[in-house]
């Protein structure tokens, strides 16, 4: 487990199909932007897209956020779990429609498996409504900020969605 004084980079993907998406997904950002274990937030603008997995459902807004978090992965996922829930999460099967879905991509350089929790996320890679918003957030950040291994993955999946 971290130190609880360490701030480990993370990133966070998340999106909506069902209400008020914009408000869903600010509501997500306001309480990380609240939590004293965040720091320094940088969201990415958000997109539009398609369903993936169960098509008959509403289009996505889809966005992703870096910052800071002091705290461990465990600590981070409940945190992220209580904001889906106050949005009101109800996922009644796989990729069905959510108010709110918030996913750890990455975090620092951990590399995690256990029930429940896969970090870095087990298919980012291989979703373009992912990797564009990681990709932006990459190149907007300076150098010193964001881990080089993230920004060297990121090009990778995004070459790689792009042939």
């Amino acid at each position: 487990m971290e130190s609880r004084g360490q701030s480990e980079p993370v990133l966070v993907a998340f999106g909506s199909n069902l209400g008020n998406r914009e408000e869903n997904l600010q509501l997500a950002l306001q309480k990380l932007a609240e939590c004293a274990d965040v720091s320094s937030l940088h969201p990415s603008s958000l997109r539009e897209t398609e369903p993936v997995g169960y098509a008959d459902q509403p289009r996505f807004l889809n966005g992703a956020v870096f910052f800071s978090f002091r705290g461990s992965v465990q600590e981070l996922l409940g945190l992220l779990q209580s904001i889906e829930k106050s949005a009101g999460k109800a996922t009644p099967f796989p990729n069905g429609p959510r108010t709110l879905d918030l996913d750890i991509i990455f975090f620092g350089s951990l590399r995690h498996t256990s029930p429940g929790l896969t970090v870095p996320h087990p298919r980012w890679a291989e979703r373009a409504f992912v990797v564009e918003p990681l990709q932006e957030i990459a190149q907007a950040l300076p150098a010193e900020t964001f881990p080089p291994e993230w920004k060297t993955e990121i090009a990778a999946a995004t070459q790689k969605l792009q042939a």
